[in-house]
């Protein structure tokens, strides 16, 4: 026995009802901070051999109960797991890693769920009814196929086991589990919890070890009728050579690098939520979102301006707002916290261009400008109060007027006309003060300590402003290039799939589009209601004939006796005699479901017709 984290856990195998130990064990440290938790009984072929007997002697008594009598005892497991819910956390949380909310609001309830639902499904999905072909009554039914081995992932090693563990069982299987080496622990507690709960002994076993030693020799053992197996391809394979040598069907899942799709009538924040919970698990998730698909509507100009705001951030301060150690890292500040003000790194910005950026970085799209020509709206504003006849946010010195030469012009010749007009603007605001115009010139003048002093602080003061007034300049012609150039000049057009020509112009229309419906056709090939031509659903669209025919009696005889013959070929058959053939067209959606695909895409786009 082990206690972790406060809860006992027997570290023993559970085998025919029983704890078993073994002539060595292996040491179970936590990732967390290496601390040693617990030595585990190291299993092996004996151990395998000793589960997989208990397990098929057990396998007539489970699999001859009835689904409700053994959907009873999983129902009861559910329950025990409930009251256990944080037993069960806290000692995964130790034992793999994971967060603890993670388990508490998640993982562990969906453990109770995975006994609930294959519970109640096979009481309720396991049958079939009677059906007649060719005057034979068919009788189907689902029957158990005796022991499986299950072998499991660290990542969530209780509720992706019980995955396994839920359906084997309901379907009335006896089980043998290997859980995972590095995370053995919560499989020994659910052990406890099925003596509790009142399962048969031998109906579910436990046997803890390291993979090439337990793992090969259950795969390979002759007596498994199922293998079930979750973690990396390369182990699968080996999994699956060994099961071949008997012939065991396998399932495996080998994890998925999935995409996370954003639709336009997602809410955001469930988008982010679930999105920023991909690395809960440092990212070991068998279905981790790996990259983002937006639909198109989502992605408003307001993302834009966020962008723009990122970029003023780095313009003005010279770095970027967030810092890490890898992209995910950056991505979760983005995404959970507030853009800084640039004055926290570079004092002498405003707080007019604090307050700018913060609004166009906000968490909250609704506070941001609308569009990139609001924000440049803005800077503009802002631009406006560095100038010296407005005196708002004054540039001048504020120095003592004093008799100095002036400064000598310099020269432009050699630079960017854009950055010369920048810096001839500057030369102005500063000029307008006869005691900035000659510092340099006085220099040799002034003998005085206390005033060279003021001279340097001043001089400090003049690049201060400048360099201020040049990142407001390098702001405003980024914002104006996006706006004018940039993706701030496009227009984001809203999807209107589905929508009725009315529904679809109130969309478009505030947007400055136009709407045009040139022509309402239903098909080239009708004429006056008289069919012309036939095309069994061609490949290039979702047309076909409507599958409903009044046929005249006389025209029976025209169908071949004791072959296939299909009421599309009568129909060309009787175009080719020059017969009247009449159609009723459906003018509005219609699709063929004759194919599951069909059936699956209908169930689709069902969600986006408006009737």
């Amino acid at each position: 026995m082990a206690t972790v984290a406060g809860v006992e856990v027997d570290t023993r195998h559970f085998i025919g009802g029983k704890r078993v130990a073994s002539d060595s064990t292996f040491a179970d440290h936590s990732p967390i901070d290496g601390v040693h938790l617990a030595d585990i009984s190291r299993g092996g072929k004996r151990e395998v051999d000793l589960a997989v007997a208990a397990a098929k002697a057990a396998f007539p008594i489970w699999s001859q109960m009835s689904p409700q009598e053994r959907g009873a005892i999983l129902h009861r497991v559910a329950d025990l797991v409930e009251e256990r819910i944080e037993d069960l956390a806290i000692v995964e949380t130790t034992d793999n890693g994971s967060l603890l909310r993670s388990h508490r609001r998640g993982v562990m309830p969906r453990v109770a769920m995975n006994f609930r639902f294959f519970a109640d499904y096979a009481m309720n999905q396991l049958n079939y009814p009677d059906f007649e072909t060719r005057g034979h009554t068919n009788h189907v039914t689902w029957d158990p196929a005796g022991v499986t081995g299950i072998i499991t992932p660290w990542n969530a090693p209780l509720m992706l086991a019980t995955w396994r563990i839920g359906p084997a069982l309901a379907a009335g299987d006896t089980v043998v589990a290997k859980p995972p080496e590095w995370a053995p622990l919560t499989a020994s507690l659910l052990a406890d919890i099925t003596v509790e709960a009142g399962m048969p002994p031998g109906v579910f076993n436990v046997v803890q070890g390291f993979g090439e030693e337990a793992g090969a020799a259950l795969t390979a053992h002759p007596d498994l009728s199922r293998i079930s197996f979750t973690g990396s391809v390369p182990t699968a394979k080996l999994v699956a050579k060994a099961a071949a040598e008997n012939l065991v069907p396998c399932s495996f899942e080998l994890g998925g690098k999935s995409p996370l799709i954003i639709t336009d009538d997602a809410d955001l924040d469930i988008a982010v939520t679930v999105a920023v919970e991909q690395f809960d698990n440092a990212g070991q998730v068998c279905l981790s979102g790996t990259r983002f698909l937006v639909q198109r509507g989502i992605a408003d100009a307001r993302s834009d301006v966020y962008a723009v705001g990122i970029v003023l951030f780095e313009i003005l301060t010279g770095e970027k707002p967030y810092k890490g150690e890898d992209p995910i890292q950056i991505a979760f500040k983005h995404v959970n916290e507030k853009v800084p003000a640039p004055s926290t790194l570079k004092p002498s910005i405003p707080p007019e261009i604090d307050a700018l950026v913060q609004r166009a970085t906000a968490s909250n799209p609704d506070q941001r400008p609308k569009d990139a020509t609001e924000l440049l709206a803005e800077l503009n504003n802002i631009s406006e109060k560095f100038t010296p006849s407005k005196r708002q946010m004054s540039l001048e010195l504020d120095l003592p007027p004093i008799s100095l030469k002036p400064v000598k012009e310099r020269s432009k010749r050699a630079m960017p006309k854009g950055m010369a007009a920048l810096i001839s603007k500057t030369e102005q605001i500063v000029n307008k003060e006869p005691a900035v115009a000659a510092l340099k010139n006085e220099d040799k003048k002034i003998s005085n300590t206390a005033e060279i002093r003021k001279k340097r602080k001043l001089s400090k003061r003049i690049k201060r402003n400048r360099f201020i007034a040049l990142g407001i300049a390098v702001a405003v012609g980024v914002v104006a290039w996006f706006v004018i150039l940039g993706p701030g000049a496009r227009v984001v057009v809203p999807s209107v799939v589905g929508m009725s020509v009315k529904n679809a112009t109130s969309q478009i229309s505030p947007l400055g589009l136009q709407v045009s419906v040139k022509a309402e056709i239903y098909s080239e090939d009708v004429e006056n209601g008289k069919v012309k031509s036939f095309k069994e659903k061609p490949t290039y669209n979702y047309f076909s004939n409507a599958g409903i025919y009044l046929i005249k009696k006389s025209l029976i005889n025209e169908i071949p006796d004791n072959e296939f013959y299909n009421a599309t070929d009568l129909i060309n058959k009787l175009l080719e005699l020059k017969r009247v053939v009449t159609t009723y067209p459906i003018l509005g959606y219609w699709l063929d479901v004759g194919k599951h695909e069909d059936y699956s895409k209908a169930q689709e786009d069902i969600k986006h017709i408006v009737f």
